[in-house]
């Protein structure tokens, strides 16, 4: 049986931070479109990993997301993961995966000081004294 490695996954959600300012580019059909490389990591600590992925997101909402957007942001997005394979100069094999985005915007993180021993500590409550209950 021969190996049969898709090229498309039909839909994929996640959440990653901007590598790269977008670029807002205009297509041969009109079609106005957003394109950057985003960030994603897995797992934490000495096995933590992260991956690239290019992000495209298409028509008016893009153009409107567009000024909101530069290197560093942390976005969530929805869409399609496409793998473009090519032959290199040199004759190699070379690919990159494609977020084909039908939704992406800003995503909001914790603060990191959220997780700090020295961040403020919401007011504590104190519990009534037992002979205070009615019952």
């Amino acid at each position: 049986m021969p190996d049969y490695k898709p090229s498309r996954i039909t839909s994929i959600r996640g959440e990653g931070r901007l590598v790269r300012d977008p670029e807002l580019k205009t297509l041969p059909n009109g079609t106005q479109c957003i394109s950057t490389d985003m960030a994603v990591d897995f797992g934490f600590g000495e096995k933590k990993i992260t991956e690239f992925y290019q992000l495209e997101y298409y028509g008016a909402p893009a153009v409107r997301l567009h000024p909101d957007l530069s290197k560093g942001i942390p976005v969530r997005y929805e869409g399609t993961l496409n793998i473009q394979k090519w032959t290199g100069r040199d004759g190699t094999e070379k690919s990159k995966w494609i977020i084909k985005c039908w939704y992406l915007d800003r995503a909001t993180w914790p603060d990191k000081a959220e997780y700090l021993d020295d961040a403020p500590k919401p007011a504590s409550h104190t519990p009534a004294p037992d002979d205070d209950i009615p019952f």
